[in-house]
């Protein structure tokens, strides 16, 4: 993303001397989009991979997609459950992970 401001000590000021009503329509754009940075940022984050060997692992149990290696692929992606004391499994089977990131949200469509 290209920004339109750039912070000065305690305020954010327009960039390189930009056109403000430029600036405005751009802003209001990201207005009609409907959500708050906060609402943004939590979808941002949701689609973002945690690598596992940083440490990054789910706090809480539950559905999660993977990226894991395995012996006859050098990774395939799955939905895997997380268990607190033997990490990644599915069908009763253990799978080093490498990556993983929430589910997305089901399809609104799918809701009749």
């Amino acid at each position: 993303m290209n920004r339109l401001t750039e912070k000065e000590q305690d305020y954010y000021r327009l960039k390189d001397y930009q056109d403000p009503c430029r600036a405005i329509d751009k802003l209001g754009k990201y207005e009609d989009i409907g959500f708050s940075p906060e609402e943004l940022q939590e979808k941002v984050d949701r689609k973002k991979w945690h690598v596992v060997a940083e440490g990054d692992l789910p706090e809480e149990k539950g559905f999660y997609q993977c990226t894991v290696l395995d012996n006859q692929k050098n990774e395939v992606f799955i939905a895997d459950v997380y268990n607190e004391t033997t990490g990644f499994f599915s069908n009763n089977e253990l799978y080093e992970v490498t990556a993983w990131r929430e589910l997305p949200e089901p399809w609104e469509g799918a809701v009749k």
